[in-house]
C-alpha cells in the first residue's frame, strides 16, 4: 500500500498504491519482483474534498461571529464550542467541554431551554427561538437560536448557533423611550437607526440561518418599522446606510420612511 502519483501517457497525473514482494528460488537468489497497481485517484480526490469541506466548516465554526456548539443529543453534554460561545458566555472551551449549559446556568429562565429542547426533539429542526443568556459576570443577553440534529461520528447531536440580538432590543427599547419622551414633552424626537455593514450582516444571518433570503438584515429593521407604525414619510426616523444598494432594497421591499 505504498502509495505514489504516477504520470501518464497523456500527461494526466494518477494516485496508484503499489503492494510489491521479491520472489526468491529456493537458494535464496532473487528471481523477480511481483506486485500489484491500483488507481486510487476516485479515492484521494474524494478524500481530499472531504478534507477541504471540513477544513471550510471548521473555519466557518470558529470565526463566526455567532456562538456555535455541538452537544451530544442524549444528555446535553457540550462536545465542541466556538470562541464566540466564550465570548458571550465567560466560559472558556476547557470549562466548557465535557459540561451541560445546566450545569454552567447559562440559561436566564431554565423552562426556555426544555421548551427549545422540546421543540427541536419534535420537530428535528427549531428556528429564531428567543432567550436569554446568562453571562458569567451576571450580564444578560438577548438571543435567538437555531439548532438541528445530527450526526456526529455515528452519535446523535445537536448543532446550535446563537445570535446575540441584544441591538434589536436595544433599538425598540430607544424607539419607545423616543415616544414617551416626545408624549411627556410635547416635543417630536426622531431616531437615527442605521444599517450597518448590509453585506456582511445578510451574509452572516444566512450562513447562521437566521433569516432567508438576500437581505435578511434589512428585513429584520424593515419589519421593526412597521411593527412601530414609523413607516411613512412624517414618522420621526431617519434610517441611514452608507451602501446605496441597501436604501434602494429596503424601498423596493416597501419602506416608506424618510432615509439617507
Amino acid at each position: 500500500n505504498f502509495i505514489v502519483r504516477m504520470r501518464r501517457r497523456d500527461d494526466s497525473i494518477i494516485w496508484v498504491s503499489i503492494s510489491s514482494r521479491l520472489v526468491r528460488d529456493e537458494s535464496g537468489n532473487i528471481i523477480c519482483l511481483e506486485g500489484r497497481l491500483e488507481d486510487i485517484t476516485a479515492r484521494k480526490q474524494t478524500q481530499e474534498a472531504l478534507r477541504r469541506s471540513e477544513e471550510m466548516f471548521s473555519r466557518l465554526f470558529h470565526l463566526s461571529p455567532d456562538m456555535i456548539a455541538v452537544a451530544r443529543q442524549s444528555d446535553g453534554t457540550l462536545l465542541e464550542i466556538n470562541e464566540a460561545f466564550s465570548r458571550f458566555t465567560g466560559y472558556t472551551r476547557e470549562e466548557s467541554i465535557g459540561r451541560t449549559t445546566l450545569e454552567l446556568d447559562i440559561f436566564a429562565t431554565p423552562a426556555r431551554r426544555q421548551e427549545f429542547a422540546d421543540t427541536l426533539l419534535r420537530e428535528t429542526l427549531a428556528e429564531n427561538f428567543a432567550f436569554d443568556i446568562r453571562h458569567r459576570d451576571g450580564r444578560i443577553l438577548n438571543c435567538s437560536a437555531s439548532a438541528r440534529l445530527l450526526q456526529v461520528n455515528q452519535e446523535p447531536c445537536i448543532l446550535s448557533i446563537t445570535r446575540d440580538i441584544t441591538h434589536l432590543k436595544t433599538m425598540q427599547e430607544i424607539i419607545d423611550i423616543a415616544k414617551a419622551k416626545s408624549a411627556t414633552t410635547g416635543r417630536t424626537i426622531t431616531v437615527y437607526p442605521e444599517v450597518e455593514n448590509p453585506y456582511w450582516n445578510n451574509a452572516q444571518a444566512r450562513a447562521n440561518g437566521c433569516g432567508s433570503g438576500a437581505h435578511p438584515f434589512e428585513d429584520a429593521l424593515l419589519k421593526l418599522v412597521r411593527d412601530n407604525n414609523l413607516n411613512s414619510k412624517t414618522a420621526p426616523i431617519f434610517v441611514q446606510s452608507f451602501d446605496p444598494a441597501s436604501l434602494k432594497y429596503l424601498r423596493k421591499a416597501g419602506m416608506k420612511a424618510k432615509g439617507v
